[in-house]
């Protein structure tokens, strides 16, 4: 039959304004199985602790056992809380029955049991008294002003300047 599985994931991040980012996560998607899905199949990225879908990707319409593709789904002003927790893969199709799901036998460390393959990202900056999330404040000194934790992981001034 059909089997699909996850051959890697990259997250690239930027544009931190006003405690708001833009993400795209990357996902190399393989067909594993003997035969294709012969109907349209369409990945989404969904928070795994509230199973919300965060993003969709076009349809996947002709990939054929043991090929495969990227997939990108692209968020555009979102928090960066979005990030901060595993996101689910998984897959939607007109031809699913209710409660029926394809699932990738892909297991990460954050997929659940039984549950849809799990990706994670370490986000955030390291200063001395510990991990400041994305878009977080701290006073640093040397510094006039705060400085945030940016989405490259440095602490950056209002300016844009690294903090030293």
């Amino acid at each position: 039959g059909y089997t699909f599985a996850l051959d890697s994931a990259a997250l690239r991040l930027a544009d931190l304004d006003g405690g708001r980012i833009n993400g795209t996560v990357s996902v190399e998607i393989a067909a594993t199985g003997a035969a294709p899905f012969y109907y349209p199949l369409t990945p989404v990225l969904a928070d795994q602790a509230t199973g919300e879908v965060i993003a969709t990707s076009d349809p996947l319409l002709s990939l054929l056992p043991g090929d495969s593709q990227t997939v990108e789904f692209t968020m555009v002003g979102v928090s960066p809380v979005t990030f901060a927790g595993p996101l689910v893969l998984e897959f939607t199709s007109p031809m699913l029955l209710p409660g029926q799901r394809i699932q990738l036998p892909t297991v990460t460390p954050w997929t659940e049991s039984e549950g849809p393959t799990a990706v994670a990202w370490s986000l955030g900056c390291e200063v001395s008294t510990g991990r400041l999330s994305i878009g977080e404040r701290v006073s640093v000194d040397g510094q006039v002003c705060e400085c945030r934790c940016d989405v490259d992981g440095r602490l950056r001034n209002p300016s844009g300047a690294v903090c030293l």
